[in-house]
C-alpha cells in the first residue's frame, strides 16, 4: 500500500475516517487469512505502508505511522495475502490485484464503521465459533 503524497493526509487520523482512539498495534503477533497464520510486525519500511510475503507468510507494517493508519493497512495487507493464497495473485496483474484490493478494504470498512458494524462483527464471530 503506497502513501499518499500528501504527508499531512497521511498523518491525519481524519483522513482515513477512523478514530484516533485506536489502540496501538502490538510489535509482532500472528494473524490467521484463510487458515493461514501470517507473521504481522511493525518495522521501518520504505514509501509504503504495508508489504505482504505470502512465500515467508509475513505481514510487514509501517512502523511509523500512526496506530489507524496501521490497523487500515493490515486489513489491505490481508486481502492481498488472501488473494494470493486463492491463487488469483498468480494470474492477475499488480494494477488489477491492487484495485480489488482497494474495492474491498474500502467495502470492509464503509460496512465496520456503518450502523450495522456492530451486529456484522458479532455475526462473524458467532460464525468463526462455528467453524473452529
Amino acid at each position: 500500500m503506497k502513501r499518499p503524497s500528501n504527508k499531512k493526509a497521511a498523518e491525519d487520523s481524519t483522513y482515513w475516517k477512523i478514530p484516533s482512539r485506536c489502540k496501538p498495534m502490538k510489535s509482532e503477533f500472528y494473524l490467521p487469512v484463510l487458515g493461514m497464520e501470517f507473521r504481522v510486525q511493525l518495522k521501518t519500511l520504505q514509501e509504503v505502508h504495508g508489504e505482504t510475503s505470502t512465500t515467508h507468510r509475513t505481514i510487514d507494517i509501517q512502523k511509523s505511522d500512526p496506530s489507524p493508519v496501521q490497523w487500515l493497512t493490515l486489513i489491505h495487507e490481508a486481502f492481498h495475502a488472501a488473494l494470493h493464497i486463492n491463487g488469483l495473485g498468480n494470474v492477475l496483474g499488480t494494477k488489477v490485484e491492487e484495485s480489488i484490493v482497494q474495492t474491498m478494504e474500502h467495502t470492509v470498512e464503509e460496512l465496520l464503521a456503518g450502523p450495522y458494524g456492530e451486529q456484522l462483527l458479532e455475526a462473524a464471530r458467532a460464525r468463526r465459533k462455528r467453524i473452529s
